[in-house]
């Protein structure tokens, strides 16, 4: 229920809610959220999934890979 809530936030732009499902750390399915979060722009989304589930390399590629579209 929590991803598919993601899902919706992110898709209709919705941050303040989608940052506060994100902050209450609930079961989120990542697999099915990252190319959501991808494809609308929620690269800070992103990053926080990954820094949350301790995924530091992905965290560290999303950086790379998104801050230089940023400009």
């Amino acid at each position: 229920m929590d991803t598919v809530l993601a899902k919706i936030f992110a898709r209709n732009e919705k941050t303040t809610d989608l940052y506060a499902i994100l902050g209450e750390q609930p079961d989120l399915i990542l697999s099915e959220l990252e190319t959501v979060f991808i494809s609308n722009g929620q690269y800070n989304a992103l990053c926080s999934m990954y820094q949350a589930l301790g995924m530091d390399e992905h965290l560290l590629n999303a950086w790379a890979r998104y801050c230089g579209t940023q400009s």
